[in-house]
């Protein structure tokens, strides 16, 4: 049948007999062949010729709605992504993702400190064993030029590869606790080796402390700022006093000590004008006490046992050479680093790349300020300065630093990328450190991974850190 146009509309038979619109039809005098229509019909036609225009419009607007809202959606995806990891971040749980998925490439040295095995052979080079806990959660004594990673007695999660400074112990002793070099006053009872220490040796001496008593040794020291530590645990939980009093006596440092059935470490810290200065456990109470130190700072460092004189560990070190790095890129890259911060305020190095010297280098550190910088240094000048905000204090965070002349950017624990369009880059770096510089700054806390990249990705940085 012919396809007429009526009223308006053109009437396409075949349709309306498929929707059984009409049943009769009508032959006109020249041979066609009609469907018998009533105007109801008609204007049925017409309504659904306007919903069908309505709808195509409607249809077109919602694709182009769509291809609106896809940047936007996939800037919200990008943004919920950063969320969910800085909520990971925040518990203590880690990426799904590793840094080289995030980044789209393979790292030219990637570190995470779970094992001895993390670091090359010849990267640490300490001359000093270290106590770190272990997996089963005991003090470990890990040799010198051995990394010595250190994991959550508790949680067993590995915190990294603690980087400190040389210290020294001041206190003779420090575990014997009977030994004529430790005085006391008032009412105090040691048992020697009645305990089980948190090195799991049977080294850990009972204190039965009266009220108005304690036990003390002094130590010969210039004037300055030391910390005073104990390790203390109890059969059931006790308030202990720890001091560290001067002579003559400037007044005394103290603190007061929640022992628990747990081994803990107690310290206090202490300046003093003078040269003579103590770590005193003061009653009453009853407790285990294990490996007593004293030593210049303004936090306590990993243990350093004594016997009848002090003792020195040496620095840590972490060097690397840069030659010996497959895919090492002198022209850009970007640094990520996974670490704590100290317990205390202090220059503190996560990272540095250099020349053998603090002349030319890029560098990730705290300032004594607690902001967390990344610097770029040419020929002795400081052409780059990301300031990143302070970190608190015993804090893990996350920091990645993308660096190419002209081109830096920065950000740490997800926050908005700092950046600088000015600069250039210092030439013959040939050494990577790890968790200290060459001026000496240590980290004073673990690095627990260190990575670094052939190029720079400063649109990376954020999402790298979150």
């Amino acid at each position: 049948m012919t396809n007429p146009v009526w009223d308006g509309v053109t009437i396409d038979y075949t349709l309306l007999q498929n929707y059984g619109w009409y049943n009769t039809t009508v032959t006109t005098s020249d041979g066609q062949t009609y469907p018998r229509l009533v105007g109801y019909q008609v204007a049925g036609l017409r309504d659904m010729s306007t919903a069908l225009t309505s709808a195509q419009t409607a249809s077109t607007a919602a694709v182009a709605a769509a291809a609106q809202a896809v940047p936007a959606a996939t800037t919200a995806t990008t943004q919920a992504a950063i969320a969910v990891a800085a909520a990971n971040t925040a518990v203590g749980t880690s990426l799904i993702k590793q840094p080289s998925e995030i980044a789209g490439i393979d790292p030219a040295l990637d570190f995470y400190m779970a094992s001895a095995l993390a670091l090359p052979a010849g990267v640490v080079t300490s001359a000093s064993a270290k106590y770190v806990f272990d997996r089963a959660g005991l003090l470990t004594s890990v040799a010198s030029l051995t990394p010595p990673i250190d994991f959550d007695p508790v949680t067993s999660v590995t915190r990294g590869l603690p980087v400190e400074p040389a210290a020294t112990n001041l206190l003779r002793y420090s575990q014997q606790f009977e030994n004529a070099v430790w005085s006391t006053f008032g009412t105090v009872t040691v048992t020697a080796n009645n305990a089980t220490a948190p090195d799991g040796t049977a080294t850990a001496d009972k204190l039965v402390i009266s009220a108005s008593s304690g036990i003390y040794q002094l130590a010969t020291v210039t004037a300055g700022t030391y910390t005073a530590s104990v390790w203390l645990r109890a059969d059931s939980p006790v308030t202990v006093s720890l001091a560290s009093n001067d002579s003559p006596s400037s007044g005394a440092a103290t603190t007061s000590c929640s022992v628990t059935t747990v081994w803990q470490r107690f310290s206090v810290t202490k300046t003093t004008p003078n040269t003579s200065l103590n770590l005193q456990i003061n009653g009453p109470a009853t407790v285990y006490a294990w490996q007593g130190q004293l030593e210049a700072g303004s936090f306590a460092t990993s243990p350093i046992l004594t016997t009848s004189s002090t003792a020195t560990r040496a620095a840590d070190a972490n060097t690397l050479l840069l030659s010996s790095v497959p895919g090492w890129n002198a022209s850009e890259g970007t640094i990520y680093v996974e670490a704590r911060t100290a317990l205390a305020s202090g220059t503190q190095t996560y990272a540095q790349y250099d020349d053998g010297t603090a002349n030319n280098r890029l560098c990730v550190y705290r300032d004594s300020s607690n902001v967390l910088r990344c610097v770029v240094v040419v020929s002795g000048s400081t052409v780059v300065n990301l300031n990143l905000g302070a970190v608190a204090n015993d804090t893990f965070f996350k920091v990645a630093f993308a660096w190419k002349a002209n081109s830096f950017a920065a950000s740490v624990n997800g926050g908005a990328a700092v950046t600088s369009s000015s600069g250039a880059i210092p030439s013959g770096l040939t050494t990577h450190r790890i968790g200290h510089d060459s001026s000496g700054n240590h980290a004073n806390a673990p690095i627990r991974r260190d990575v670094g990249f052939p190029r720079a990705l400063p649109s990376t940085v954020q999402l790298l850190t979150a």
